[in-house]
């Protein structure tokens, strides 16, 4: 399988931490720092956000200016502005802990974030499983990290919703090709929102969700369950720990839900380092993570990012199913195609074989 131009490029350019791919902080730099934290002053938003970038210098951090910054990349299930307003309190403790400058980058997508990891303009991201294995894939970074929810589940279930008073009740009936219904779909790149419903739900089916329904739209998931709450859309997909976090925010639209569809549970997303960091680097972010929490006010923090207990360490083992999953999708996007020979498309399904062996080993193997 061939590299693509931003893969090759993350596999060869090995930057280190710190070293020539970001400048170090000048007396201009610390200028422009200045003027962006008094701007934010100036219009009442919060201290440490720039307001001409997508990008967020988290409050505290100018103390650490002559140092590079360590920058986070996350996904947004909930909208960017509620992202950076959860996170800011942990990553605020992080730079301090650290000593280090940290820029939180946030995501409208999950390819945002994949692009920051591929292209190297992230140090750790936080994505779902299946984005997070093109990362590995592509030998820009691995898994040291994953959540734990307060109530000790280290898990989550896709699921698809409808309202509570839609006349479907089985998936047999959203299935069916005469009903013509709307439906919402997750960015593709999310796990619960695409890749892990279109597996079970759609392509064991052999159905194409475009093809199947008469309207599709795309959201994050809490733009589809809001969608489906007041009745934009037949059905749409979610997770059950989103569900949660909405029944808190919106619980008469929560209320008005009714969950048609679940899936086995899948590892919670992953948090991923740079593989080029130092190993002292390293090990430094994963007893952070690991260790935070301690305190009640660590604990509120944690339960602002994603109602969390703890972060627990991870591995590339915990993308093994969805590997598997992906293997799957190819070998029927195959199939699907009619343009293919039969020779071509035997050599296809070989390169898929070969593509599931190296996927295999990279995620059996990791560095510490």
């Amino acid at each position: 399988m061939g590299w693509t131009g931003n893969q090759a490029a993350c596999r060869c350019a090995d930057w280190p931490f710190g070293g020539t791919k970001r400048a170090r902080y000048g007396l201009a730099d610390r200028w422009q720092l200045a003027l962006t934290v008094l701007m934010a002053l100036l219009s009442g938003s919060q201290p440490g956000v720039s307001v001409a970038s997508s990008a967020t210098l988290i409050e505290g951090s100018a103390r650490y200016a002559g140092k590079t910054p360590l920058v986070v990349s996350l996904i947004a299930p909930r909208g960017v502005e509620r992202t950076v307003e959860d996170w800011t309190p942990f990553l605020r403790d992080h730079s301090r802990v650290m000593e280090l400058p940290v820029e939180l980058r946030v995501g409208k997508s999950q390819r945002d974030v994949v692009d920051d990891m591929l292209q190297r303009r992230a140090d750790i991201a936080w994505l779902g499983n299946a984005p997070a294995l093109e990362v590995v894939e592509a030998g820009a970074a691995e898994v040291f990290a994953s959540m734990v929810r307060w109530d000790g589940g280290t898990g989550y279930r896709s699921v698809i919703v409808t309202h509570r008073d839609s006349p479907l009740k089985t998936l047999d009936e959203l299935l069916d090709r005469k009903r013509r219904l709307s439906f919402a779909m997750g960015d593709p790149k999310s796990t619960s929102g695409y890749v892990v419903p279109n597996y079970y739900v759609f392509a064991r089916n052999k159905v194409i969700p475009e093809q199947l329904f008469a309207r599709t739209v795309s959201g994050n998931h809490l733009e589809n369950a809001l969608r489906v709450a007041r009745r934009e859309v037949d059905a749409g997909v979610g997770n059950d720990s989103e569900l949660g976090a909405m029944q808190k925010r919106f619980p008469d639209e929560h209320a008005r839900l009714r969950v048609l569809w679940q899936s086995a549970e899948i590892p919670e997303s992953p948090l991923l380092w740079r593989l080029s960091l130092p190993d002292s680097q390293k090990q430094r972010l994963r007893d952070f993570f690991v260790r935070y929490g301690a305190t009640e006010v660590e604990q509120n923090n944690l339960v602002k990012i994603n109602n969390l207990k703890r972060f627990r360490a991870s591995s590339n083992r915990q993308l093994l199913l969805i590997a598997d999953i992906e293997m799957f999708n190819a070998r029927t996007q195959i199939d699907r195609d009619p343009a293919l020979s039969l020779d071509r498309r035997g050599e296809r399904h070989q390169e898929v074989v070969q593509r599931a062996v190296r996927l295999e080993t990279a995620l059996r193997m990791q560095s510490r």
